[in-house]
């Protein structure tokens, strides 16, 4: 229980980096090919994603991250 707990708490993004992704995005989506506003009148619409996925690397830094709309980047 106490593994699952610290696992919890290693994959969650800090703050700071948070702020920095949403202020880099500046309210678009962040792949070049797609620039969808993320703010809409009814709330966000955003998801944070890992470039190179969190389970093979544990890394959630600002470069392993991107902001993307809601959906649009899992199969």
């Amino acid at each position: 229980m106490v593994l699952k707990e610290m696992n919890e708490v290693s994959r969650k993004i800090s703050a700071q980096v948070e702020r920095r992704i949403y202020a880099e995005s500046m309210g678009r989506c962040m792949n070049p090919e797609c620039k969808v506003e993320l703010f809409k009148d009814s709330g966000d619409i955003m998801e944070k994603a890992h470039i190179i996925p969190y389970c093979d690397t544990k890394d959630n830094s600002y470069e392993n991250l991107i902001i993307l709309p809601k959906l649009s980047y899992k199969l």
